[in-house]
């Protein structure tokens, strides 16, 4: 049985194009903000550039006095609206950038946990077909150990084809020489069937076996009993 892969993968790509939109709205942020300061300073050197100009063509000192006061309050008001806009600005700027930003982090987080949930999967899948495998190798040890074993997992195999005429029993030649000149009569008394032929088949291994009758056949190897019970617990997910 071969092995299993998981089928999705989290894409590195996907997660740096992913960023890179998240980037594209912070410079459109930033040059929209740039945009907003520039317009505010052009629109306070207009307003510094006139009151120069009024000053310029007035040559009573005191009226000179009192235009370069009002220049300066002219200035101070000026700044002061600009570092206000360019708070506000910032403000702005900050909590656009927050609500971008929180979706793409909750994309990453979900495909983070996709990812979690398909590699667990894949994991238990793999962990099951390894133990069908090592279990696989364990029990045809036991059945070389111990010959009687083989007897009776034939038993539970005939079992299922209980009632017919005529059967035919498949066994490892190893199995073949256990049962020895007895073994018509032994596989027969393992079942309530009709007439029993028992023969040798070399691609079996220790302790498997094919029943044959009119009906069809059943392998009782012990390796597609082992891979029952793991495609059993797989269907189980």
């Amino acid at each position: 049985m071969p092995f299993l892969e998981s089928d999705r993968v989290l894409k590195a790509g996907s997660i740096r194009n992913m960023g890179s939109k998240v980037a594209f709205n912070y410079q459109d942020l930033e040059k929209q903000g740039e945009e907003y300061l520039a317009n505010i300073r052009k629109q306070a050197d207009e307003i510094l550039k006139e009151a120069q100009q009024q000053a310029d063509a007035i040559t009573s000192k005191s009226h000179a006095e009192g235009l370069e006061k009002g220049l300066a309050e002219g200035r101070q008001n000026a700044e002061q609206e600009i570092d206000q806009k360019a708070n506000q600005l910032s403000e702005m700027t900050v909590q656009q950038r927050i609500t971008t930003v929180l979706p793409a982090l909750e994309k990453v987080a979900q495909a983070l946990h996709q990812e979690k949930d398909n590699w667990l999967y894949s994991w238990e899948k793999i962990a099951i077909q390894l133990a069908a495998r090592i279990a696989s190798k364990v029990v045809h040890r036991t059945v070389e150990l111990d010959p009687e074993i083989s007897l009776e997992l034939l038993r539970s195999t005939l079992e299922l084809v209980a009632g017919a005429p005529e059967v035919t029993v498949r066994l490892n030649p190893d199995d073949y020489e256990t049962l020895g000149s007895e073994r018509d009569a032994v596989v027969k008394s393992l079942s309530s069937c009709g007439k029993v032929h028992v023969v040798v088949d070399e691609q079996l291994a220790r302790g498997d076996s094919r029943i044959e009758t009119q009906h069809g056949s059943v392998d009782a190897s012990l390796e597609t009993q082992i891979d029952r019970i793991a495609n059993e617990l797989l269907s189980e997910q």
